[in-house]
Order: structure tokens, then sequence, then C-alpha cells
């Protein structure tokens, strides 16, 4: 199975950046994966719980 991989800065910016070419990628039946580069912190303005919320989904 052929795979490609996209990288964004921040979570939808590989929407807004690239979303056409996801949709041709996955019709063409390619498995897509995607890696956001951004961390979470107190620091950055993110609450505890939303900190929690985004460690649990990337667990699942």
């Amino acid at each position: 199975m052929k795979s490609v991989l996209i990288v964004a800065p921040h979570a939808d910016d590989e929407t807004l950046g690239c979303g056409g070419s996801i949709l041709k990628f996955v019709q063409a039946g390619y498995e897509v994966h995607w890696l956001l580069v951004t961390g979470m912190s107190k620091s950055s303005g993110f609450t505890t719980t939303q900190i929690a919320t985004r460690k649990k989904k990337l667990r699942q």
C-alpha cells in the first residue's frame, strides 16, 4: 500500500494548506498520515484539561 505523510506546523494547516491533495490521495487509495509539530503548554495558553485531552487522543 502506498502512503503519504502530511507535515503541518499547526492544527488545521494541513487541511487549509493541502486539503484538496489529501482528498486526492485518499481517493487514490493511499494511506494518509499527518504530523502536527505544535506543542501544547500552559505558557502557550492551553488549559490543563486541553493538554490532557490531546494526550489521551494521541495515545488512542
